[in-house]
């Protein structure tokens, strides 16, 4: 997955050419830490800029997963208690609770469904068109709500 365009690595590459080749020069500046600041200063806000939508993207996944993962978790916890309701007959949780949870299920899920529709059809040229924060919120709201009917 590139997370650069062509002119973007190309002006990386001359702006850690152009630096390279003063450190190897014999300019006696190399020793001064503001002049060293100074002449690296376009490389690394450069760089940082990079850096920062790579990283943007990347926490992005993980949040995705982690929401998904929750989702999984307390989907997997809903369908055994109907197992257990069905076999024994005994109900664990109220009507009343198995459809919030249901109902919580159906909305994250369609949340995470959102997310990842925009995500799929965004460029990874350019920033996420949702940040992992958004998602985060939304899996901490999910735990937050299913907290109080399941107990690990």
């Amino acid at each position: 997955m590139q997370y650069t365009t062509k002119e973007e690595r190309d002006t990386l590459t001359a702006l850690m050419n152009e630096m390279e080749s003063w450190l190897y020069s014999d300019d006696s500046g190399q020793d001064n830490t503001e002049i060293l600041t100074n002449k690296s200063k376009a490389l690394h806000e450069f760089g940082s800029e990079v850096f920062k939508k790579y990283n943007q993207w990347d926490h992005l996944n993980h949040a995705i997963v982690a929401l998904q993962h929750s989702v999984t978790n307390i989907t997997q916890k809903y369908e055994e208690n109907n197992a257990l309701v069905s076999k024994n007959g005994h109900l664990f949780l109220l009507a009343s609770d198995m459809e919030e949870i249901k109902k919580s299920v159906n909305l994250y899920t369609e949340k995470m469904k959102e997310a990842m529709t925009q995500i799929s059809s965004a460029s990874r040229l350019t920033s996420p068109p949702i940040l992992a924060d958004t998602i985060n919120t939304y899996n901490t709201d999910f735990n937050n709500v299913q907290l109080h009917f399941f107990i690990n």
